[in-house]
């Protein structure tokens, strides 16, 4: 065991070597958007998401990170100094997703990255004490970006809604001052509705409804 760890340690060490002769300086990872490939352990073991599964990372400018793992979805913070990073705390949505799920390793590891190497159109994230390392893909180019629209609300006034179709249930992430709430899409007879622990957002065509624990209101594109 303490070989393999000490091979998988220097290895990752390598890499870091080799990659710092192409920049000193860590490009920041403000704005970037990344999807998982697989997460390596220092025993050798690979884990990767099973099909139609998707486990993303996006870093937002104002320190927020989006978080998707598998059929749930959440908003917590990321400080980046250098080549540091660290992630959390994730406040998730709880949704069971299967027995095949990488959701609790997935979001374990990401509470111990301290470190990490983009190259290219990769990400790799290491974990306290080089336990493991996550590598990602930057999402296509080609996919679809969140639609993003502003609401005015009876009651909550302005509503920043950002809609993204490419998850797996799509997504709504509503912004009301400084509170990031995520939704996911259920099932509607009409328009597009999404919910969350007794919040709702139901989209109709420009016009929308919203229900928390305050009440119900209606809202209208701002």
């Amino acid at each position: 065991m303490m070989l393999v760890r000490n091979l998988f340690t220097f290895l990752f060490m390598v890499f870091l070597v080799s990659c710092s002769s192409v920049s000193t300086n860590p490009t920041s990872l403000e704005g970037t958007q990344w999807r998982l490939n697989t997460i390596q352990s220092m025993d050798d073991s690979h884990y990767s998401p099973v099909e139609n599964t998707a486990y993303t990372l996006e870093f937002l400018a104002d320190q927020r990170i989006l978080v998707q793992a598998d059929c749930n979805h959440g908003i917590g913070t990321w400080v980046q100094d250098g080549a540091s990073l660290q992630i959390g705390p994730v406040g998730m949505t709880r949704m069971y997703c299967g027995q095949q799920s990488l959701e609790v390793r997935f979001l374990r590891d990401l509470d111990y990255v301290r470190s990490f190497v983009m190259r290219r159109n990769k990400l790799f994230l290491a974990t306290l004490a080089d336990g493991a390392i996550l590598e990602f893909s930057a999402l296509a180019e080609e996919a679809d970006a969140p639609m993003t629209l502003t609401y005015q609300c009876a009651l909550s006034g302005e509503v920043v809604v950002s809609f993204n179709n490419d998850s797996n249930p799509p997504t709504a992430v509503l912004r009301m001052g400084t509170q990031w709430l995520p939704l996911r899409q259920v099932r509607a007879a009409s328009g597009a509705r999404y919910q969350n622990a007794g919040f709702e957002f139901w989209e109709k065509g420009g016009e929308a409804h919203f229900t928390s624990p305050r009440g119900a209101e209606n809202c209208a594109l701002y």
